[in-house]
């Protein structure tokens, strides 16, 4: 039996062993006490504060892989990488989202498609404009596909991730209150409805800039097909939602459930078990 545990907490990328690891064995703790069974777990993080360092990726990658070991668990989240080329010459930052095995390999990664919108005028570039993979891993926890950020408003990337497959869409992000805060949410829960999939949405309670840590609104949830999402109320440092994979498996059989069952009628991808 997997467990989906969905986190509120800030992190960063330089130093994830000292901050974050007490947080994600407690986590993982609670998530074993809830199963019936033995079995993984998977801690979807939200976006990394942005530190003045920024890192490569592969040093992030490798930050991220010895905090899943030490944890014990599978870990999705999406930070601020070196990547590319900036305008002003040198490598420009750009976020990139990643799911790491709880043996610390990487399994998928994902480069933000969109630029930052919901928090503008950040240094840094995206991947708009790039031929983009829509890859789909085979986990414990479905076939999962990771957007990172606005990525997940817009209904092609998650259309075409379900096309390859995917049953799980993790969205990271940094979420704020203004004039189109609902609208975001109800973006995300249409992508779960019109989808037939499970959405995964995490961001942090609190952001730190410039040394002053700051409260923001609750948008982390895991939104069902269903309709019945799984909403964060507060500032709790982590949500454990339930969802089920064979309910949205025979659900899918159905072809008045979703469009991609109607388009598509083997909406798995290739290799899936």
């Amino acid at each position: 039996m997997s467990t989906i545990v969905l986190s509120q907490r800030e992190w960063r990328v330089e130093d994830p062993l000292a901050e974050a690891l007490p947080a994600l064995v407690a986590a993982r703790t609670e998530a074993v006490r809830r199963q019936l069974e033995a079995g993984p777990v998977l801690v979807v993080m939200p976006q990394a504060t942005r530190t003045a360092d920024v890192p490569t990726e592969p040093a992030m990658l490798a930050q991220v892989g010895a905090l899943a070991i030490g944890a014990g668990t599978w870990l999705a989240g999406s930070a601020w990488v070196l990547a590319g080329e900036h305008p002003s010459g040198g490598a420009a930052p750009s976020i990139v989202a990643f799911l790491v095995g709880d043996d610390g390999r990487v399994r998928l990664r994902a480069d933000k498609i969109t630029p930052e919108l919901v928090n503008g005028f950040a240094d840094g570039t995206s991947a708009l404009g790039q031929p983009a993979p829509f890859a789909v891993v085979a986990t414990p926890f479905g076939q999962v596909g990771l957007l990172p950020g606005e990525d997940i408003l817009y209904t092609p990337y998650a259309r075409s991730l379900v096309f390859h497959g995917a049953e799980l869409i993790i969205n990271p992000s940094l979420e704020r209150s203004d004039d189109l805060f609902e609208p975001r949410q109800a973006a995300r829960f249409a992508r779960a409805g019109d989808n037939a999939c499970y959405v995964a949405v995490t961001s942090p309670s609190r952001h730190s800039t410039d040394g002053t840590s700051v409260a923001l609104p609750p948008a982390t949830a895991l939104y069902n097909p269903a309709g019945a999402p799984v909403v964060a109320r507060g500032a709790e440092d982590f949500v454990f939602p339930d969802h089920d994979l064979q309910s949205l498996r025979r659900g899918r059989v159905n072809p008045q459930r979703s469009f991609p069952a109607i388009v598509r009628a083997n909406t798995y991808s290739r290799g899936y078990q």
